[in-house]
Formats: structure tokens, C-alpha cells, sequence
């Protein structure tokens, strides 16, 4: 017993005997959490920790759902002491929720009510098929864009466009088009024009200009109108995604995903010719596709796009088949070797794919007096590297997943970046309806692992199971047990709740979008954590 005893201990005691410096070198390629356990159970790696700033900056990073970023072009050498610092100081911050400091700017008349989008810093406008940029309150190191497009830059004159996506991290704007000389004919093929957002032409990473389609797809044409609510594109990394529905009553689907860096053609496509909903879908990380099918979210690997996705996993969900469900894609960009990402605001890490949160919201077909459900999911299940081809709910949704009622008619994907979601508690009548002139509460859930085990007591940390019942418009019930941990912090001021009907936030500021018809006003108040 002896003998094992000193075995066992024997490679303890040889680690422990090699240069602090080494010791720290070799910890740092392990995963944060090993780092933690490690130096949690020896007092002598824990004092180890304790003097090392890398250790504490990887352990930091990956307990907040982060990656770090290169820093070749921030000019001049970030310490990683001072990131460390900065990285702390940004989490307080957020648990604090201290939201009084505030900034409002009025939007040119010419945009008032025009889709728009707030994008690391900059503000994007998509009016009559002609999108324009420019940033907001920029800080005097930041890098800037501020751009108009005509329709012969985005894409040939005599086409119609269809759907539009930018990513300022990427310097790359997509725009979904259809040739107008097709509408009428069988032809019709959807091409995706790629162009730099603060130049001419293609950037630099891209193969080619012009994203190709691998076959000819019907597109629904009525009365010489093209619908364009049921086409969505989404630029993610290196990834283009084009997903339209085949007709007007979403009965039929076509998704096709595009490589852009290494190729304008591709043979990635899913379809459907069976009468389902057109689906939700998010692309994860530089390899994966997760779609929204009736009761189940399919997994796809899209690391080969010269063919079709290979079926990972199924994951049951505990609801009816006949649930519509809205997936709310992140907002927040995964590609982080960008020169613009670099130069705006001095970025120095980014959202982690594999740790961070997707949304589900359940639109539609519930009963008229009660609130549909949404799911808050962590992309970490997403990523083990051994999956079974069906998963129940029940090995895979309550550790992974928090279940919620939905405090409003509906959830938009501005209420949701990397590990904390947004939530506004509403004024509901006995009828049903939202009273927009009351006051209400503007509430951050923190889901990241550090901010539950480090919350210094800010807010309400929420461990424990917390269990919903749902009752459909047809009567069908059902019951989500869910027992993904967070931090609840609830801001002490005061919102009218239409001050509340848009919001948008990344990792410094949120956005709130004020338009109002009635008084001709149109006005974003800019909130810096």
C-alpha cells in the first residue's frame, strides 16, 4: 500500500519540483476549468495561479465564454496584466448594471423607420434596397466606416435584391439577388454578391465576388413581386448561408452554405419538398449547422461544403411536433483575425462559439391567455465530440438549457449577446394586452460559469431547477424541468415600456431604439456599460 502510495504521488512531486516559469507554461494548455480544479485541490499550484497573469487571464477568458485576439495590430503591446484588468473590470461592470450614463442622437429624417441594425459601434440602415453606415459616438482610436451604397455597387442594375448581411469584423457585406430578365422563366437562380464595406470590390480574403447556386431552385413569384420575408442570409466567419422558402406559404424550403474564403460554388444543401415550416438555423463555430425541424434540432457538420452535411445528432425537444419555433441567431461575430475588428475599439477578445447562448422562442398555437416558452440553450452541448444519433431531452436539456415564459409577445434576437440576455418585465392587463405607458424593469441574465462562482454579491445568482408549464392553443400541455445556472441583475431604473420595444447590445453598450410615427421622432440613446 506503501509502494502505490508513493507512486501515485510520484508525478505530483516531479511537476512540483520544475521552474515556476515551466510549470505555468505546461498549465497553459490545459482547459481553464482543469486550471481551476488543479490549483483549487495543491497549495502549491494554487500560489502558482496566484503569481501567474497568463493563468488568471485564460482561466478569466474561458469562465466568461471568450477567446482572445491577436493583438499584431492594436500599434502598441497590451500587457497581459492590463487585459487581465480590463477583462475583470468589464464583468463587474455588467453585474453592477449601473445603466444611468447615457448618450441620445437623433436619427436624420430620412431614415426614420428604416430597418436598421447597431454593429460593433456603427449604425446600419437598409432603406428601398440601398443600405448605408456610419458609426456612433466613435472613440477617438476607433477605427470607423461611414458609407452609402448605390444598387450598382451592391449588385448588377437590372436584379432585384433579396436579403442583405453585413460583418464590419470581416469587412464583408452580402447581398442575396435575383436577375429581374428570370422572374418570369424557370431560370431563376438566387447569386450572392460579396463586397468590402470600406472600399470597392471583394475584400482581400475572398476567392471570387460572386457566390454561385449548385442548382435551380423555384422561387415563389406573385403578380409580378418577389416576397423577400421568407429569404434570410447570414455571413458567420467563413461561412455564407442563403435559407428561402420555395413559396408563400413556407411550405417548401432550400438552404445552401457557401465556403466564401475558399470557393464560389458549393454542394452544402439541405431541402425539404414536404409542407413544413421554413426552419430556423444557426451555423456554430467554423464547422457546424444546427437547424430547427419540428420537436428536434438537427446537427449538421459543415466542414467539407463540397457536399452535402452529414447528420450529426438529433435533439429532442419536450413539444409538440406541430410547434412553430423562432430561432434567435447571436449576434455577436466569431471571426477574429480582422484588421477592422482590430482597429475598432481597441478588441482584444471575442465571443467563444463553443460557450455561448442560442435562443428558442415558441411562436405561435398557445393558449390566448398564457405567454409561449423559450429556451435558453449553451452551445457547449453542441460540441462533444462523441454524440449519439438521437439524444432525448432528458440526457441533453435540463443541464444545458434554461426554460423561461416569455414576458413579451415576442422575443427579437437584440435582446441576446454571447453569454447574457436581456429581459424587459412588462405591465400585462387582465385581457391580455401590454400597457406601453407603464413602468418597467430591464433585467441582465449572466450565464457564464464565472460570473455564477464569482458574483461578489451582485444580484440573484439562480442555481436551482426551475420548472414551467405550457399549455398550447389546442390544449396540449406539457412541462420544462431546466437547471442552467446565472446571474440575475435587475437595473435600478425605471423604463416606459415602449422604450424598451427594440434593444441591441454588445460587449460595451446598449442601444435603444426610440421611433415613434406619431410624433415624427426618431432617437437612439446609446447606454456604455
Amino acid at each position: 500500500m506503501t509502494v502505490t502510495a508513493e507512486k501515485k504521488t510520484e508525478p505530483r512531486a516531479e511537476f512540483l519540483s520544475l521552474p515556476q516559469e515551466l510549470q505555468c507554461y505546461i498549465l497553459g494548455f490545459i482547459p481553464w476549468r482543469d486550471i481551476l480544479r488543479f490549483t483549487s485541490v495543491c497549495r502549491a499550484l494554487h500560489q502558482t495561479y496566484m503569481s501567474s497573469c497568463e493563468l488568471q487571464y485564460i482561466v478569466e477568458l474561458g469562465g466568461q465564454g471568450l477567446l482572445p485576439l491577436p493583438d499584431i495590430n492594436l500599434g502598441d503591446h497590451v500587457p497581459i496584466l492590463k487585459r487581465l484588468q480590463l477583462l475583470r473590470e468589464k464583468s463587474r461592470a455588467w453585474l453592477r448594471f449601473n445603466i444611468h450614463s447615457s448618450k441620445t442622437i437623433s436619427i436624420p429624417k430620412q431614415y426614420y423607420g428604416d430597418q436598421r441594425r447597431f454593429i460593433n459601434g456603427h449604425l446600419f440602415f437598409w432603406r428601398n434596397s440601398q443600405p448605408e453606415i456610419f458609426p456612433i459616438l466613435p472613440e477617438p482610436s476607433q477605427h470607423t466606416i461611414e458609407r452609402d451604397w448605390s444598387r450598382e455597387s451592391l449588385c448588377p442594375v437590372d436584379a432585384t435584391i433579396v436579403s442583405i448581411d453585413l460583418d464590419v469584423s470581416q469587412n464583408l457585406i452580402a447581398t442575396a439577388y435575383v436577375m429581374d430578365e428570370t422572374l418570369e422563366s424557370d431560370d431563376k437562380r438566387v447569386y450572392i454578391e460579396l463586397g468590402a464595406l470600406d472600399e470597392d470590390g471583394a475584400p482581400p480574403q475572398a476567392v471570387g465576388r460572386t457566390l454561385f447556386p449548385s442548382e435551380l431552385v423555384p422561387i415563389y413569384y406573385y403578380r409580378t413581386h418577389l416576397p423577400t420575408h421568407g429569404r434570410r442570409l447570414i455571413i458567420s466567419g467563413k461561412h455564407v448561408a442563403l435559407c428561402h422558402c420555395l413559396d408563400i406559404f413556407d411550405h417548401e424550403w432550400w438552404l445552401q452554405i457557401w465556403d466564401w474564403q475558399q470557393s464560389t460554388t458549393s454542394n452544402c444543401i439541405l431541402s425539404n419538398t414536404r409542407k413544413s415550416y421554413c426552419p430556423s438555423f444557426s451555423l456554430l463555430g467554423s464547422d457546424r449547422l444546427l437547424v430547427v425541424t419540428g420537436d428536434r434540432l438537427k446537427l449538421y457538420s459543415i466542414e467539407n461544403t463540397s457536399q452535402a452535411p452529414p447528420l450529426l445528432a438529433c435533439f429532442l425537444l419536450p413539444i409538440p411536433e406541430s410547434t412553430r419555433i423562432h430561432w434567435i441567431h447571436p449576434l455577436d461575430n466569431i471571426a477574429y483575425s480582422s484588421r477592422l475588428q482590430m482597429q475598432a475599439r481597441q478588441t482584444m477578445w471575442t465571443s467563444d462559439p463553443k460557450d455561448r447562448l442560442l435562443f428558442l422562442n415558441m411562436t405561435g398555437n398557445y393558449h390566448p391567455n398564457l405567454d409561449g416558452p423559450c429556451i435558453i440553450i449553451s452551445t457547449r452541448i453542441f460540441f462533444f465530440r462523441e454524440l449519439a444519433p438521437v439524444i432525448p431531452w432528458k440526457y441533453w436539456g435540463p443541464l444545458n438549457t434554461r426554460a423561461l415564459l416569455s414576458l413579451t409577445s415576442s422575443y427579437d434576437q437584440e435582446y441576446m449577446n454571447g453569454n447574457r440576455v436581456l429581459r424587459s418585465s412588462l405591465t400585462v392587463t387582465d385581457r391580455g394586452w401590454f400597457r406601453w405607458d407603464s413602468e418597467c424593469d430591464l433585467r441582465m441574465m449572466d450565464f457564464s460559469p464565472l460570473a455564477v462562482k464569482h458574483h461578489q454579491g451582485s444580484g440573484r445568482v439562480v442555481k436551482e431547477p426551475s420548472t414551467i408549464k405550457v399549455v398550447t392553443g389546442k390544449n396540449e400541455k406539457f412541462v420544462l424541468t431546466t437547471c442552467l445556472p446565472y446571474v440575475e441583475v435587475v437595473s435600478n431604473r425605471k423604463f416606459r415600456a415602449d422604450d424598451l420595444a427594440s434593444i441591441q447590445f454588445d460587449q460595451d453598450r446598449i442601444y435603444l431604439d426610440r421611433y415613434d410615427p406619431l410624433d415624427l421622432s426618431d432617437q437612439v440613446e446609446v447606454i456604455t456599460i
